[in-house]
């Protein structure tokens, strides 16, 4: 039986339970990346913070499955949760399917640190969960990340819009992300898309946005 994780540090409470969300902006996104399989679908947060240290974030998703198909290990009895070279040691991940907290249908995931230390660099991914796609058919999806917040590291939470990640079931199984960029991207000629799936005609600087599968401040 799956077990349900929920944050039991005490420092780590304290940090959710903050009720005074600030005002500076602090940006995450999500997005669903290519894959081989759609057995195997990876969903990644992507964290923007270019004027605070963040410590912890936590959000929800809804995906176009059930969400008993976020991928769990019972051998490991763990989520399948890959970290990236921004976390420090004492950095951990919490993850809870189907809560009445963070709603039935959503998987929820929190990434703190028990010694309040930020992620190494200001931005960047962050975690990337994976969720089983295989019941879906050939056509265009969407994953909603939902309830977001940050937490910076002086205990400040910072709530973040819900955000729209895009993919597409290929006829073979494969996904094909709706992709990130680079300036020359443009200058390629390249699809460009927003975090949502919306295709890009004249990209802001400053802004991310989706190009060949890769998430890229322009």
């Amino acid at each position: 039986m799956k077990k349900i994780y929920t944050l039991c540090l005490v420092a780590i409470a304290a940090m959710f339970a903050n009720n005074a969300f600030a005002q500076k902006d602090v940006e995450m996104y999500a997005f669903v990346g290519s894959a081989a399989d759609k057995s195997n679908i990876p969903v990644t947060i992507y964290l923007v913070n270019p004027t605070v240290e963040v410590t912890a974030i936590e959000a929800s998703f809804t995906a176009p499955v059930s969400v008993d198909k976020f991928i769990y290990d019972e051998a490991k009895e763990s989520w399948k949760i890959e970290d990236t070279d921004r976390w420090y040691d004492q950095h951990s991940a919490k993850c809870a399917a189907g809560t009445a907290l963070h709603g039935s249908g959503n998987f929820f995931i929190s990434v703190a640190n028990s010694e309040v230390k930020p992620f190494k660099e200001k931005e960047g991914a962050v975690a990337t969960v994976y969720f089983d796609g295989s019941e879906l058919a050939e056509g265009d999806y969407v994953v909603t990340m939902l309830d977001a917040l940050a937490v910076d590291t002086k205990v400040q939470s910072y709530s973040v819009a819900n955000v729209d990640a895009s993919f597409h079931v290929n006829g073979d199984g494969t996904i094909t992300a709706v992709g990130a960029i680079a300036a020359e991207a443009v200058a390629a000629g390249k699809d460009i898309y927003t975090i949502g799936g919306q295709k890009v005609t004249a990209p802001q600087k400053g802004q991310i946005y989706v190009v060949d599968g890769k998430v890229v401040k322009y």
